[in-house]
């Protein structure tokens, strides 16, 4: 299962070989934002946060996280294989989620380096400089 859902996620790519030169690139936007997107949960559960996408559970494994963003990833090509004439819009759109996916991971990491509560929704630091 482990190597199928990459293999699956490849084959996919195969179909973009007739696409522009600006829908490849859009892809690599999408596709690195994907990867972005998986390594830094990966990394925020591993600093004992949990999940809040439903699909994946609070506490995913990493098969299940591999499965997940390969066959996500995956069906958003097809997806903008299929139509054509939003291709764009679908592949950056998805980079723009997947990207802001990423961005709130690393901010959960950064912030509760060390802290016990990894719960940030009613958490405010105020820092004074100077008083």
């Amino acid at each position: 299962m482990k190597y199928i859902l990459p293999l699956f996620l490849i084959l996919s790519l195969c179909s973009c070989a007739s696409w522009s030169t600006r829908h490849k690139v859009a892809a690599g936007v999408m596709i690195a934002a994907s990867l972005a997107d998986g390594y830094t949960t990966e990394r925020m559960l591993d600093e004992g946060h949990y999940e809040r996408n439903p699909t994946l559970g609070k506490h995913p494994s990493e098969t299940t996280m591999v499965a997940y963003f390969s066959l996500s990833t995956g069906f958003k090509l097809l997806l903008a294989h299929l139509i054509p004439e939003y291709r764009e819009v679908i592949l950056y759109g998805f980079a723009f989620v997947n990207g802001y996916c990423a961005h709130h991971n690393v901010r959960l990491i950064r912030n509760n380096e060390g802290s016990q509560n990894h719960d940030t929704r009613y958490r405010y630091e105020i820092s004074v400089e100077g008083r």
